[in-house]
């Protein structure tokens, strides 16, 4: 007699899916596409929130960049204050990247 490697395990996952009813295994594959679209989704979003870190953290260093120049090249007090003002604007920019963006929601009737 033949035996298959289902038939050498019991427990094995085509010996089990060859136990359910065909209604539970297309659960089974829809319950699986569903989490994998999950995955996909916070990959995603691991993928944006990194790139939001990264645009803040470039902002940032511009700011001390943008700062540095009062102390090597500035020497006029509406000069300074321009500098002040620009290394603000970027600190803001660069909190406002990282800011979390707002929740998605399902469309109705989804």
């Amino acid at each position: 007699m033949t035996t298959t490697p289902a038939d050498e395990n019991p427990r094995s996952i085509p010996t089990a899916l060859g136990l359910l009813p065909a209604e539970e295994i297309a659960l089974l594959r829809r319950t699986l596409e569903a989490a994998e679209e999950g995955r996909a989704e916070l990959r995603a979003e691991n993928a944006r929130l990194r790139a939001a870190a990264d645009r803040a953290a470039i902002l940032r260093e511009a700011a001390d960049a943008v700062l540095d120049v009062i102390g090597t090249e500035a020497r006029l007090p509406q000069t300074i204050s321009g500098v002040y003002r620009a290394a603000d604007h970027l600190r803001r920019m660069a909190d406002k990247a990282q800011q979390p963006a707002p929740a998605v929601t399902e469309e109705p009737g989804r």
